[in-house]
């Protein structure tokens, strides 16, 4: 709980940084953020960190979109279950934004959500856990790296590549 407490007034300048229309400063914002959220506690991810991800996902400006698509796989297996459920619902109404630079953005993230799902399968002692995370990947990340692959923007189409090799490994544990 001491670390929460250094780490909460940095969490307000970033979230404005994290929604800025300058890529660099986004970019290195969102760096930021996602090592904050692998700091705080459990208690703080719901009570603060989640609701930083749902401003910036309902946000008007797409900036602040691109930048919510980083920061789900980092607190993905700190959440309980249901709210895994709404962070997957959620990366796949981000995958189907009007914009191409947000979808872009899940593109790029489909592969961190992947290996989270798959350190998550392996790290929980229930022999149940793994073939559900593998179905899960099977069932939603594969639908959403297909719908991403045949994008109509080659931009998004070509970061879905890289994620090919982090599924088929996950996959084949």
């Amino acid at each position: 709980m001491e670390n929460d407490e250094q780490l909460k007034p940095i969490i307000e300048p970033l979230e404005i940084m994290i929604g800025s229309d300058d890529q660099v400063v986004r970019d290195k914002a969102v760096v930021s953020m996602r090592k904050v959220g692998r700091l705080l506690e459990d208690a703080s991810i719901r009570e603060i960190y989640i609701p930083l991800l749902k401003r910036q996902r309902k946000g008007d400006m797409f900036p602040m979109r691109i930048s919510v698509c980083f920061l789900y796989a980092d607190i993905y297996d700190r959440v309980d279950a249901e709210m895994q459920t709404k962070l997957r619902k959620k990366l796949t109404k981000l995958a189907k934004d009007d914009t191409p630079m947000v979808r872009r953005a899940c593109a790029r993230n489909l592969g961190p959500m992947v290996k989270a799902l798959g350190s998550l399968a392996l790290s929980d002692d229930d022999p149940n856990s793994f073939p559900l995370c593998i179905q899960l990947i099977l069932d939603e990340i594969m639908s959403l790296f297909s719908s991403l692959a045949c994008d109509e923007q080659d931009s998004v189409r070509l970061q879905t590549t890289d994620n090919c090799r982090t599924i088929g490994e996950t996959v084949l544990l």
